[in-house]
């Protein structure tokens, strides 16, 4: 988006945007945590407050080839926190993460 902003209206419309935009919350960014993905969120948070990393394990693949549909499973040890779906196995690790994340209330 900066980039287009950048290409599209120029360098002080970009440098405005990211101002009012990017920096002006960055003490809340950092603070949350947001610029992390779910899979990396959930593990510093398992280790953090369980002493665990998690891992994944595919429950189930359904589907032709050229259109899977994962399902992963999340777990602490072998306790099952949530599962998650995606078109790959990646995909459904993010999704169950971030169902993880909210289960767990972190």
């Amino acid at each position: 988006m900066i980039g287009a902003t950048y290409l599209d209206q120029g360098l002080e419309v970009a440098k405005k945007f990211i101002l009012k935009n990017i920096v002006s919350k960055l003490d809340e960014i950092l603070r949350s945590e947001s610029y992390l993905d779910p899979k990396s969120r959930f593990q510093e948070q398992a280790q953090e407050k369980k002493g665990i990393t998690p891992h994944y394990e595919i429950l189930t693949e359904e589907g032709p080839d050229h259109a899977k549909i994962f399902t992963v499973g999340l777990y602490l040890n072998d306790e099952l926190i949530t599962d998650g779906q995606g078109s790959s196995k990646q995909e459904a690790q993010v999704d169950a993460a971030a169902r993880g994340l909210i289960k767990m209330g972190w």
